[in-house]
């Protein structure tokens, strides 16, 4: 799946990753003209929706972890594993501080996705 670590394709417990784009370069070697769609800022209630949906999936990342360290025998590897896509989704959900509104809407959707997943892996 696209926007994935490598090797996690298969894994509903794994984040996507946001990386800034490349900035373009003209045959001048000057940067380009950054199209202003591109770069402004979050609307309020596209922010808050994003927020929203990774802080979903963080509260599912935390009930499993919970979960399983209540369980008669934790399985440490299986709590490693959760505990670090948990701290990749808490990075994501501070990333979305600055995002532009591109950026925002990718983080949104990558989560939402992630969300159904999860939640359909359960049932």
């Amino acid at each position: 799946m696209p926007g994935r670590p490598e090797g996690t394709d298969n894994d509903p417990f794994a984040p996507a990753l946001f990386r800034p784009e490349a900035v373009d370069v003209n045959d001048n070697d000057q940067a380009s003209s950054p199209n202003p769609s591109r770069n402004e800022p979050a609307t309020g209630g596209d922010y808050e929706a994003a927020l929203e949906t990774v802080g979903q999936v963080i509260a599912w990342y935390s009930a499993r972890i919970l979960a399983e360290r209540r369980s008669g025998a934790p399985d440490a590897q299986l709590l490693e594993k959760l505990m670090s896509k948990r701290q990749a989704c808490l990075e994501d959900q501070e990333r979305l501080e600055g995002a532009s509104g591109e950026e925002t809407a990718r983080i949104a959707a990558a989560y939402e996705a992630l969300l159904d997943e999860l939640e359909s892996a359960e049932g």
